[in-house]
């Protein structure tokens, strides 16, 4: 997986929290979640050259580990 090589399992959580915070306990939608990824991802040195699939990738990531959060 080509995330493993971008970011480590504490960094995704760490996106994944502040994904979270700026949702503010609004209604969780995939789109939302996707929006705010990849807003946190732009300002992130380095990612202006991560490909699609891998920003996807991590949004996937992301998108799980907020659901097992809040599951």
């Amino acid at each position: 997986m080509a995330t493993q090589n971008l970011l480590t399992s504490e960094q995704l959580n760490q996106l994944a929290e502040l994904v979270l915070e700026l949702l503010d306990n609004q209604p969780l939608n995939r789109e939302q979640v996707d929006e705010f990824t990849c807003m946190l991802l732009d300002d992130i040195a380095g990612f202006e050259c991560a490909t699609e699939t891998e920003i996807q990738e991590i949004t996937d990531e992301i998108w799980s580990s907020i659901n097992q959060t809040r599951g």
